[in-house]
Parts: structure tokens; sequence; C-alpha cells
């Protein structure tokens, strides 16, 4: 994306050297083109409170997910993969749009500690919420209430007893 609007800041101050005002244009609209198709950022989730954004690593602040192996029980005393589902509810909160992480700490592991956005929604916030994480409590007081909620709801997480981090 950055060399791609490089060219167009080189390409819209080279516009007053054409004569031509068809040319001109044309210039224009190949580097209106250009940026509209660039390519989105590439997140990968790596579990369900980590995410990587174009090579930067984000660990999701105030949250703490099972472990992508991890497993949790279910009311009828089975066990689920629930460290994979965890994984896969972030993938699809942050698939097919921008993600805007802020933070600037970072955690032992070199991972920046941020709030991650999609949309204006807190990605962090929906993850306690939906019952796919816990609310980091050693941390930090920021999800308390959402996870109350889920809790209250028996959703994910709480669908059976499960021991907080």
């Amino acid at each position: 994306m950055f060399f791609k609007s490089l060219l167009c800041i080189v390409s819209i101050q080279s516009i007053a050297t054409v004569p031509s005002m068809i040319a001109r244009s044309l210039i224009a609209f190949a580097c209106i083109l250009l940026l509209i198709t660039a390519p989105a950022m590439a997140v990968t989730v790596v579990d369900g409170d980590t995410i990587k954004i174009d090579g930067v690593t984000y660990r999701l602040n105030g949250i703490d997910a099972p472990e992508h192996g991890q497993k949790c029980k279910k009311p009828s005393g089975k066990t689920w993969p629930f460290g994979k589902r965890a994984t896969t509810a972030l993938g699809d909160m942050v698939a097919g749009s921008d993600i805007r992480c802020e933070g600037s700490q970072a955690d032992g592991y070199g991972r920046t500690i941020a709030t991650c956005y999609k949309a204006g929604i807190d990605l962090n916030r929906q993850m306690v919420l939906e019952g796919w994480a816990w609310a980091f409590l050693k941390y930090s007081q920021v999800y308390a209430e959402e996870q109350k909620a889920a809790q209250s709801a028996g959703i994910g997480i709480w669908q059976a007893k499960t021991q907080t981090p």
C-alpha cells in the first residue's frame, strides 16, 4: 500500500507536465483505481487473544482466551475444543474489514498490548461478552461487567464450571 501511495504521489506531481487534458485525466483515474484495489492489511489470528497485522503481533488487552489446543467442559460433562473455537470466533470477527489496534506497551514476549477495533466495535470486549474469553482480572477490570453478563447467560466458557486465569 505504501508503494502504491508513493507511486500515486509521483504520478500526481508529474501530471502538470503532461500537456493533454485527456492524458492527465487518465493518469489521475489510474492512480485512484490503484489505491481502491490495494489489498487489505494482512490479519492473522494466532489464538483467541492474539492477532498479527502486517507483521506486528498484538496481545488483546484485558482478556485471556483458552490456548488453541485447550478443551473446556460442556454441561453434559463432555469436553470440546474450546481454544480452537475461540480462535475461530476471533477470526470471524476480524474477517473482511480493516482492523485498528491501539496500544504501545509490550509484554514479556514482545507483543504490543492493545485494544483492537473493527468498524468501531471493541473486539476485546466482544470476545468476553460472547463468552470466548475471560476478562483478565489479574491485570485489568475493564471487561469485568462483560464477563459477568456472559457468565450469567451461560455462554461459551461459562457453559460449565471453568477455572479463570
